[in-house]
């Protein structure tokens, strides 16, 4: 007997994954609707998956719609257990917050989506707001040029729409310059953006630098995000030895880490 899934199994998945898509941070709850509107799948359809979704605890309804389940928490939470540094990644955006006194992002990519998976904001009147779990298009700010720069040079075609969206005057829009702008951010290993993808605000990001084959194609990056007038030069500058020693430990913790789970699945 073959182990291999029927193709309406297969179906079904796959209609799963492009319906979960559209629950996001700013959209927790969906209606049948609308997720049938954004799928683009049939109205039938849709409504078939998300009853199988909800007999298996992975959705809930109620009179507003519906909504991911605490098992989808659970296991998300699982997931990042999972990515070998526990809550080291939590502790570490902490401490450069508190050190910079700004805004700190810990990202990855994620399906083409640009993913922050830590932040932490300081404790001062004005700062930039961000939230863990957010998803963004990967060109999005000093955090998607880092992540794209980080993936090899012969994969950012396909993460490059046709025409590339234009954010605010001072977005780069010609594919060949941009191009050009991440082998730059590649050859330097940090990136600096004033206000290219949202109007007064600088970010500074850099790469943790993995050499394992495992995050070729799953770069992390911790990021500064700040009011584009607090980041004078000298700022700009201190920010970024900061950010790349922080990177530096951080990835001799997760070394760390993946030994002693190495050690303890030996024994």
């Amino acid at each position: 007997m073959s182990n291999q899934p029927s193709s309406d199994t297969a179906g079904t998945l796959s209609k799963l994954s492009l319906i979960l898509d559209h629950f996001t941070l700013e959209h927790p709850v969906r209606s049948l609707a609308e997720l049938t509107r954004l799928s683009g799948i049939p109205k039938t359809s849709v409504f078939r998956v998300l009853k199988i979704a909800e007999a298996c605890g992975l959705l809930s309804s109620s009179m507003h719609g519906y909504r991911p389940s605490l098992r989808l928490f659970e296991l998300g939470m699982i997931a990042r257990e999972g990515l070998s540094f526990g809550t080291t990644l939590n502790d570490t955006v902490r401490k450069l917050a508190a050190e910079l006194d700004e805004t700190i992002v810990a990202a990855t990519l994620d399906r083409k989506k640009m993913l922050y998976l830590a932040v932490a904001e300081p404790n001062r009147p004005l700062r930039v707001a961000a939230r863990a779990g957010s998803r963004r298009e990967p060109l999005f700010g000093a955090t998607g040029l880092m992540l794209l720069a980080a993936l090899p040079p012969e994969s950012w075609p396909k993460y490059l729409p046709a025409k590339l969206p234009r954010y605010t005057p001072r977005t780069l829009v010609s594919r060949s310059r941009f191009l050009r702008r991440l082998r730059q951010i590649r050859e330097d290993g940090y990136v600096v953006e004033r206000g290219e993808y949202t109007k007064d605000l600088a970010g500074i990001a850099v790469p943790v630098p993995w050499t394992d084959t495992l995050h070729r194609f799953a770069p992390l990056t911790l990021v500064a995000v700040a009011p584009e007038n607090r980041l004078k030069a000298a700022l700009e500058k201190r920010t970024i030895k900061t950010l790349q020693r922080t990177a530096q430990n951080f990835l001799a913790a997760a070394r760390h880490i993946n030994a002693g789970i190495a050690e303890i699945a030996g024994n």
